[in-house]
């Protein structure tokens, strides 16, 4: 094989595999943007789910309160 020809087919593949890298690591970087915006979705939920809890036991208790006082 002629070295030009030897040169030509390296370099080809050199492109083919950066491109296949870059859309690996996009892959990556998607994978990673996924994961992080399903742990602040987890985040939210339980936060919310605090919130209510805490309104609901303090009405519990205010009723309780309530009964006694009366």
């Amino acid at each position: 094989m002629e070295p030009i020809t030897a040169l030509a087919i390296s370099g080809g593949m050199q492109i083919v595999g950066g491109l296949f890298g870059a859309s690996s690591s996009k892959d990556a970087a998607r994978r990673q943007a996924a994961q992080a915006k399903a742990e602040a979705d987890r985040a939210f939920a339980n936060q919310a789910a605090q919130t209510a809890y805490a309104a609901e036991f303090t009405n519990q208790m205010i009723g309780q309160y309530n009964t006694r006082s009366i």
